[in-house]
């Protein structure tokens, strides 16, 4: 099973990840999501992998890393994931990520809860900054 949805609303865009997928449709995704207008890029990413049942090796996790760095500009150098603590995704694979991420120049905090992301990745959090 493969579902991949995102949806846009005045902040940031949220992309969300269950079942299974290979890393080609994880870049398909993310690609389709900051294709959008200068408008309403920049304002960072909102990541749901809470029902994503696909797991990854540290080399897709470096080149993931890499694939959305260079798309740093467009993701406002800031990405919130969302992560349960009994997924395929969990806390210490998404630190990997974020720890692969933040030398390209994107900031990647990882959550439990969709609130803090919100949160965390809003202008007011960041001093309104985006």
């Amino acid at each position: 099973m493969l579902r991949i949805s995102y949806a846009r609303d005045e902040g940031s865009p949220e992309l969300a990840f269950a079942g299974e997928y290979s890393l080609e449709q994880v870049e398909r995704a993310f690609a389709a999501v900051l294709g959008g207008s200068d408008e309403e890029c920049g304002k960072g990413l909102i990541v749901d992998t809470t029902e994503s049942e696909t797991e990854f090796t540290h080399e897709e996790l470096r080149g993931l890393a890499e694939f959305l760095a260079r798309r740093r500009e467009r993701l406002g150098h800031r990405m919130a994931l969302l992560v349960s603590s009994d997924g395929a995704l969990h806390y210490g694979t998404a630190r990997v990520l974020s720890s692969y991420a933040e030398p390209e120049g994107l900031v990647v905090g990882v959550f439990t809860s969709m609130d803090e992301a919100r949160r965390w990745i809003s202008p007011e959090w960041q001093g309104g900054k985006s």
